[in-house]
């Protein structure tokens, strides 16, 4: 896969050279780290459990499964719901990941499904929440001619002197589009938010994807017989469930409200977005910056970076709020090492909670 930048972000100095990752699970590696900064990929093997405990923590291995996909595998194999499945993180889905996950103590057993593995370790007092950890120690093999000696001169500058922290490409989705959509709902613009994400067309989405959005295209807006190009394929759940709705003859808003966390998801990418476009033009750039918001709304635009009508309360639409966060503007990737092999650079680095590995690479790499 080629290494991209995200939208909204810029290089800061000339990249290395071309390379690409994640040609399989295997050449990217995420460990996470406790808030106590416990690893949890050392933390594989069972340990005694306290019986008082009303939780237990485990630790929570997947192969190129997204974090949402492994939740819901384990709910079933628990027999637990879902929402009681606490992790302190998402992790990337083409990857190999070890992270911590909490279960309810009467819930908790070993689960070893193909491409995915729940162990026990110990019992806590608490659920885990998201931000519950140090951050992640990434190992990534990038196929690339650059010597392993110019990435790690490199790498250290970074530590050094820290780089942008830009939210990564896949907060925008495959086509890199979630930005787009989410910008159409926080207009109240529903309508135009299913068609963008049903019918546009990306480059970067697979041959098979492309096909039926061509042909989404040219039946749109017939939604029974776009309804039925979406059925039965998993990654076009979400475009079924919308055009269910309106195939029924409900409004494009009482469409979106089938999808609550999604179109959260969605109006986040787009403060993202705009997140990014701020630290690649903002100067002098401070420290801190908040993530686009009511309360942050006067900041953004008065740097030129939103403009026009956002409906940030959402009235009618109360899950599509973006969140307020006040985030660090640069990220220093620490105890970075790179290892030259046959015809790739193993890159090792560890970064806070929040930051992305691919911000990283897309300093680097081309």
């Amino acid at each position: 896969m080629s290494i991209l930048l995200a939208p909204g972000a810029i290089r800061t100095s000339p990249p290395l050279g071309a390379g690409n990752s994640k040609r399989s699970p295997e050449d990217f590696l995420v460990d996470e780290l406790g808030l106590d900064g416990t690893s949890a990929r050392e933390s594989v093997r069972q340990t005694e459990r306290d019986p008082e405990c009303p939780f237990v923590c485990c630790v929570l291995h997947k192969v190129d499964l997204s974090t949402t996909t492994a939740l819901h595998l384990l709910a079933r194999e628990l027999g637990c719901p879902v929402q009681q499945l606490g992790i302190a993180g998402k992790k990337d889905v083409q990857a190999v990941t070890w992270q911590f996950c909490t279960v309810p103590a009467a819930y908790a057993h070993e689960v070893r499904l193909p491409g995915l593995a729940l162990i026990p370790q110990r019992g806590v007092t608490s659920p885990l929440r998201i931000g519950d950890l140090t951050g992640n120690r990434f190992t990534i093999r990038v196929h690339t001619e650059v010597p392993a000696n110019n990435v790690e001169s490199r790498l250290l500058e970074l530590e050094q002197n820290g780089l942008r922290a830009y939210f990564g490409p896949q907060r925008f989705g495959p086509r890199m589009l979630n930005h787009v959509v989410g910008e159409a709902l926080l207009r109240a613009q529903y309508d135009e938010a299913v068609r963008l994400l049903v019918c546009e067309p990306s480059s970067s989405e697979s041959a098979e994807l492309a096909t039926i959005r061509s042909s989404l295209a040219r039946k749109w807006p017939d939604y029974r017989a776009c309804s039925f190009l979406t059925a039965n394929n998993a990654a076009l759940r979400s475009e079924h469930t919308l055009l269910g709705s309106l195939a029924l003859g409900e409004s494009a808003h009482a469409a979106w409200s089938k999808l609550p966390v999604q179109s959260r998801f969605l109006v986040n990418a787009y403060g993202s977005y705009v997140f990014n476009q701020a630290l690649s033009t903002v100067t002098p750039l401070p420290e801190v910056l908040p993530t686009l918001s009511v309360t942050s709304e006067a900041w953004y635009r008065s740097h030129n970076l939103i403009s026009g009508v956002f409906d940030f309360a959402q009235r009618s639409l109360k899950n599509a709020r973006p969140s307020h966060h006040q985030l660090a503007t640069k990220i220093h990737p620490s105890f970075p090492t790179v290892e030259q092999e046959a015809e790739s650079v193993l890159l090792s680095f560890s970064l806070p909670a929040g930051a992305y590995a691919t911000t990283v690479l897309g300093e680097l790499f081309a």
